[in-house]
C-alpha cells in the first residue's frame, strides 16, 4: 500500500486545499489527538507563502524550535539555503534528522523508518552537492544540531511519526503509539552518539577523497 502521510502531502507539493490535520483510520481507530495543523501551517508557509510570510515562519520556527515536529525543519532549512545561508541551511537540516531518527526510534510502528529519507528529498541535489564539498562546515553544524538536541526541550507531539507508517492506514496501531516516556532519554543520548559517529565516518571518507 502506498503510504501518504499528512507531511508527504504537503511535501509532495499536491496542492491540496483541504490538507488534513489529524488522521481516521477506516477501521474505526480516531488519532485526531495527533494535532499537527500547526506544523502543517508553517510547511505551507514555506513552501507556498510570499518571502516575507517564508521569512516569518523560519524566525517562528527559529525562537520556539522546541514546539515544533522536526518535519518542520527540512522546509527551513530549503528556504535558507535558497537564500545562499548554507550554513544555517546546513545546521536545519542535521537538526531535523537528529530528531526525527529519534522519533521514529521510540515510535512503536516500524513501517516509519522511511519517513527520515522522504523528508530529506526536500532538499534539492545542489544542497547535497554543496554539503559533501564543505565537509568541515558540515562537521562544524553537526556538532551544533547535537548540542541544539541535546539541550533543546521536545516540546512537541513524538505520535506525529505514526502519521507516516502503514499501521495508520490499515488500523494495526497499538493504543501506544511511542515507547515508554521513562526510555527516551537513554534512547536519545544513544541516538545522538550513533548519529554524530555516523557522519564523522562519512565526512572522513569525503575528505580522504580529496
Amino acid at each position: 500500500m502506498k503510504i501518504i502521510s499528512i507531511f508527504l502531502i504537503v511535501f509532495s507539493f499536491l496542492g491540496c486545499a483541504n490538507i488534513k490535520t489529524s488522521y481516521h483510520s477506516a477501521h474505526g481507530i480516531d488519532y485526531s489527538p495527533v494535532n499537527t495543523k500547526s506544523q502543517v501551517q508553517k510547511i505551507q508557509e514555506l513552501s507556498q507563502g510570499t518571502q516575507e510570510q517564508k521569512n516569518s515562519a523560519i524566525e517562528e520556527i527559529k525562537n520556539h524550535s522546541d514546539k515544533y515536529a522536526p518535519a518542520v525543519f527540512f522546509p527551513v532549512a530549503r528556504e535558507l539555503f535558497k537564500q545562499g545561508k548554507m550554513d544555517e541551511a546546513l545546521f536545519w537540516f542535521h537538526a531535523g534528522r537528529i530528531r526525527t531518527i529519534f522519533d521514529i526510534k521510540r515510535c512503536t510502528d516500524p513501517t516509519v523508518k522511511g519517513a527520515v529519507v522522504i523528508l530529506s528529498r526536500n532538499l534539492p541535489s545542489e544542497f547535497y552537492k554543496k554539503q559533501a564539498q564543505n565537509p568541515d562546515l558540515t562537521e562544524k553544524m553537526i556538532f551544533k544540531a547535537i548540542n541544539w538536541d541535546k539541550a533543546t526541550p521536545y516540546n512537541y507531539d513524538p505520535r506525529w511519526i505514526a502519521l507516516h507508517g502503514i499501521g495508520a492506514f490499515q488500523g494495526k496501531l497499538s493504543p501506544q503509539l511511542v515507547i515508554p516516556e521513562y526510555k527516551w532519554g537513554l534512547l536519545a543520548d544513544q541516538n545522538r552518539r550513533k548519529y554524530l559517529q555516523t557522519s564523522l565516518n562519512i565526512l572522513q571518507r569525503l575528505r580522504s577523497k580529496k
